[in-house]
């Protein structure tokens, strides 16, 4: 029912025009999308219910998010309601989830991870932005890249070195986006959806801002960084899917020397694949979901393997569709475009298919 709902709601609410004029505009998203999510309880489905949510278990989520890659929704749902809401979660601090959780299911809130920096894209390693303690708070010094959902989020949690002493360590810190000295450049990716480089010149945060520190930041920030791994590949099957179906119903209409493109045996042969890979992407996802509560490092290479597999059959699919649609593939008119964008984009999120498998290996 789930699934049947968030479908039906795509394909009346969300079509391919109407998501080319969401990308035409300034912000690139919806807000009143936003708003029916909240309402729908998407939002919440992994907040607990005594902070308004569903509680729901990541199979609700990937069934969500599947539908929403087929539809290429652009809003932030993994920056603020999968990544973000996990963090905050996990973190410990009672008194932060307990002000904040409600918000994101409300979908009053929207947060963005401030996690990656120009030159330290080794996420197991302390970020180079710097929060030097001072009378009742932090001071936060540093430049962070690629914050996902960071041109909509009024809220960001952002990674930093606490420098006390001799002494370092992990904190991670809830800004709010109007903080003084917190200078946003917001930006596109290649497949539309919206992000951001932060520079944080001087930004004085309270002591309660500290959201979690030490091993218990490292902790929650791997977890969570594992759920949006894994929420990332649910997008991506759904554009596997979404690819598959656009180019059957191209093959099907498409006549060339006389009859249907479809008819011919090198064009089934592709479409075979094109369904097989759709396949084999359900199945390893259904797998790293079945790890997500095992240990970290069972559960890293679970869901770095699922990244590996999706990643590259998200590849092998979206060529496909891009070649048997012709010149047509390339235009911006025709939606296999923006699947093959959108699938390199879910690639590249939170470390590619290079950076898992040396992981792994």
């Amino acid at each position: 029912m789930l699934r049947e709902t968030v479908a039906r709601y795509m394909r009346e609410q969300y079509g391919f025009e109407a998501r080319r004029k969401l990308l035409a505009g300034d912000t690139a998203w919806s807000a009143s999308h936003w708003k029916q999510y909240a309402q729908f309880g998407w939002l919440g489905l992994i907040v607990p219910e005594e902070f308004g949510g569903l509680a729901c278990s990541f199979m609700e989520l990937a069934l969500v998010l599947e539908q929403m890659g087929t539809a290429m929704a652009l809003e932030p749902i993994i920056a603020s309601a999968v990544l973000s809401t996990r963090l905050i979660d996990v973190s410990g601090n009672q008194a932060l989830r307990a002000h904040w959780l409600p918000q994101l299911a409300a979908g009053v809130a929207i947060f963005a991870l401030a996690h990656d920096e120009p030159a330290n894209h080794d996420q197991a390693a302390l970020p180079q932005t710097q929060a030097l303690p001072e009378a009742g708070g932090f001071r936060l010094r540093g430049h962070k890249t690629m914050v996902l959902g960071g041109c909509a989020a009024d809220h960001y949690i952002v990674a930093a070195r606490i420098v006390d002493g001799e002494a370092e360590r992990l904190g991670l810190f809830v800004l709010d986006a109007t903080c003084p000295g917190l200078v946003l450049e917001p930006y596109r990716l290649v497949d539309g959806r919206g992000a951001a480089d932060l520079r944080l010149d001087d930004v004085d945060v309270p002591a309660a801002a500290l959201l979690a520190e030490g091993v218990a930041a490292a902790s929650a920030l791997d977890e969570a960084l594992d759920w949006a791994r894994l929420a990332a590949m649910s997008e991506a099957l759904g554009a596997i899917v979404g690819c598959l179906d656009a180019t059957s119903a191209y093959v099907k209409t498409r006549v060339q020397f006389g009859q249907k493109i479809g008819k011919f045996q090198a064009v089934q042969h592709l479409m075979a694949e094109m369904f097989v890979d759709s396949q084999e992407s359900r199945s390893i996802l259904f797998q790293g979901i079945v790890h997500l509560d095992d240990d970290a490092v069972a559960r890293r290479r679970a869901i770095d393997a699922t990244k590996v597999v999706i990643g590259e059959a998200g590849r092998r699919v979206a060529a496909i569709g891009v070649q048997l649609h012709g010149g047509y593939g390339m235009t911006e008119e025709y939606r296999i475009s923006h699947h093959f964008r959108q699938l390199f984009v879910l690639e590249k999120l939170f470390g590619d298919s290079r950076v898992c498998l040396e992981r792994m290996s």
